[in-house]
């Protein structure tokens, strides 16, 4: 663009010839003009709207003044100036009435509308421009351009029916493999059940999944049959699809964020918690940055992570102790069996490792027979010069390297095919097989740190046998599952849920230390929900066995919460002046203060505070052994 820049410059300095106040050499004119092009493309909007203005006002009496404004207002477009661009625009379509204007003027007028409305999102507006322009433009790659667009603009509007009229005129264009492809797979997305051709469209998707030209483009496909098959409601083939579209995914990120967050919403929908947050997670390893609601997704992920936590631990202990449980041959059988699991899988694992490694020496050998020196292009494969310069050469190359590694994407530890420790194992509730790294070691790794897996010692000493390892284990089961209770009720808003897993735990382990606040949530959801005989059940249970209390003293009398209430803000009120007392430095009305807070008021919050508030005025006003001891 500089080039073209010094180039027009030395025209108009060489060869204007500028009298009677006209420009007598056209290319003058034309080169103020290509200066001020050359500027636009390179993003120098300034020197752009400089050069086109110049021309508008200097050559008034010329027509190239018309396309002068057309490219003022592009400028002004990209300088995100709309409402000057407007007045441009406006002022050219209202000279258009009364004067012929430059065919190229008239052609490209609706287009610059379009680009800015778009712009500005105001897709109705720029869809009318559109159809302005397909007219105008008799280039056929423009047009199918142009029909793609206003495709996604009915996409978007949701005009389906429109969008597929459009994308199929796309397809019988002489469209472009990438612009044919996505159009292919729009047609899919706004696949109408009860008009759309299912069949046809399913068909045509299937043959491109078969064409290895779409080889890098399967996640999209298949999220497209996905939308089919749910648009028919049938959620297992859209499931199913979905999953292959996440599993086939490798360097398109967006596509894998938006197919593991739909499947991800169906199973949240469903209420199927473990696979959710399997895969809100998938969505937060390639979520990008300015992803619409980003914030809720992690949010949303986090709660669940820590649910299937919870349940991860009452599953892993429940086996731990059913297998501890369990006569000393039915044990070891079950732990042998995972031995040998356990070791099949190593060897195949190293027998697929040797294979690697003969079949790179054979590539490294073949390479050193054909390759004699590739930095001096010395090749029998064909073609001199640098090595990269010989796609022969490159296509073994790429070829030996998705061999061995696979489809990988260019980043930092693309040797990793997991760069962060996703928990996808479905977490079977059925008691299902034990597996030797996971449940019999105590749970996700807990076999690091050189365990032996060949060893029965690696799996027995995880177990609970005695009493005091068991008491340890249930009281594991008995956290893990109140507090999943809270999640589902306080964070999921699943109060059956909440229930059964509450209940679970008042039936399992009636004196457990929250017993007496997993009865009140179940009084209250059964409450919630009009369960009447279950919440006075549960009424009935914390009045009976505990009476003193403050749940029971609500229960029997409802004004007693107020009491509660009132009596909590005496003690805020208490606690302000007492705190403001000792940062004016009156030491004894603060101790005074204290004294009265820590006998009268039993405040889980603020008695601490109370606490060392008087400890440290003792030591203000006594001495400093004081303030140590009731420190």
């Amino acid at each position: 663009m500089d080039r073209a820049i010094e180039k027009a410059s030395k025209v108009i300095q060489r060869h204007s010839m500028f009298f009677d106040k006209k420009e007598h050499v056209r290319w003058v004119v034309r080169s103020y003009m290509l200066i001020g092009k050359a500027n636009f493309y390179k993003q120098d909007y300034n020197a752009a709207r400089r050069a086109f203005e110049y021309v508008n006002r200097q050559y008034n009496y010329d027509p190239v003044r018309y396309e002068a404004r057309l490219w003022l207002g592009k400028t002004y477009k990209q300088q995100k100036q709309y409402d000057k661009a407007i007045t441009v625009l406006d002022e050219l379509t209202a000279e258009s009435a009364k004067t012929l204007l430059p065919w190229t003027v008239r052609r490209e007028l609706p287009l610059v509308y379009a680009d800015m409305y778009i712009a500005q999102g105001k897709l109705s507006q720029a869809r009318e421009q559109i159809e302005k322009a397909i007219p105008l433009n008799s280039n056929a790659k423009l047009k199918t351009r142009l029909n793609y667009i206003l495709a996604q603009i009915y996409q978007t509007e949701g005009k389906d029916s429109r969008a597929g009229e459009y994308f199929t005129k796309v397809l019988k264009s002489p469209a472009s493999f990438e612009m044919a492809f996505n159009a292919r797979i729009n047609l899919a997305r706004v696949y109408n059940a009860n008009t759309g051709d299912r069949r046809l469209i399913v068909r045509e998707l299937e043959k491109m999944l078969r064409d290895m030209k779409n080889k890098d483009f399967q996640d999209q496909i298949y999220y497209a049959l996905a939308d089919i098959a749910l648009k028919d409601k049938n959620d297992t083939l859209g499931i199913s699809h979905l999953r292959k579209s996440v599993a086939t995914s490798f360097s398109n990120d967006y596509q894998k964020s938006i197919s593991s967050l739909r499947l991800a919403d169906i199973y949240f929908a469903r209420k199927d918690y473990r696979n959710a947050q399997a895969y809100y997670d998938t969505t937060l390893m390639s979520l990008p940055k300015d992803f619409p609601d980003a914030g809720k997704i992690e949010t949303k992920t986090e709660i669940l992570t820590r649910l299937v936590e919870n349940l991860q631990v009452v599953y892993i202990q429940d086996s731990l102790q059913h297998l501890a449980a369990l006569p000393e041959a039915e044990r070891l059988a079950i732990i042998d069996k995972a031995i040998a699991e356990y070791t099949r899988k190593e060897e195949e694992r190293k027998k697929r490792e040797e294979e690697e490694r003969l079949q790179e020496m054979a590539g490294a050998s073949l390479q050193t027979r054909q390759i004699v020196d590739p930095t001096r292009g010395t090749s029998a494969l064909g073609g001199g010069g640098w090595y990269f310069y010989n796609p022969t050469a490159i296509s073994m190359g790429f070829s030996e390297f998705t061999r061995k590694w696979g489809r990988r994407r260019l980043e930092d530890n693309w040797r990793l095919s997991n760069k962060r420790e996703v928990m996808t194992d479905q977490f079977a509730d059925d008691g299902s097989e034990l597996t030797p790294s996971d449940t019999l070691a105590g749970g996700k790794g807990g076999g690091k740190g050189g365990a032996d897996f060949k060893s029965r010692d690696t799996y027995l000493k995880g177990l609970p046998f005695t009493p005091e390892s068991i008491e340890a284990s249930n009281q594991q089961i008995a956290t893990a599952l109140f507090n999943a209770g809270i999640i589902y009720l306080e964070e999921l808003f699943d109060k059956n849920r909440a229930a059964e897993v509450l209940s679970q735990l008042n039936t399992r382990f009636p004196e457990n230390e929250s017993a007496l606040q997993a009865n009140y949530h179940l009084y209250r959801i059964n409450r919630d929900l009009g369960n009447e005989a279950e919440m006075n059940r549960y009424k009935d249970a914390i009045i009976s066995k505990y009476p003193d209390s403050d749940y029971a003293k609500i229960l029997i009398d409802p004004n007693y919460n107020l009491e509660l209430e009132a009596a909590l803000n005496r003690v805020r009120s208490l606690y302000e002046e007492t705190y403001l007392a000792f940062n004016r430095g009156q030491y004894r009305t603060a101790i005074i203060y204290s004294n009265d807070a820590l006998a009268n008021y039993q405040d889980e919050s603020l008695s601490p505070k109370f606490a060392f508030i008087r400890a440290v005025s003792l030591g203000k006003t006594e001495n400093q052994d004081t303030m140590r001891v009731e420190l």
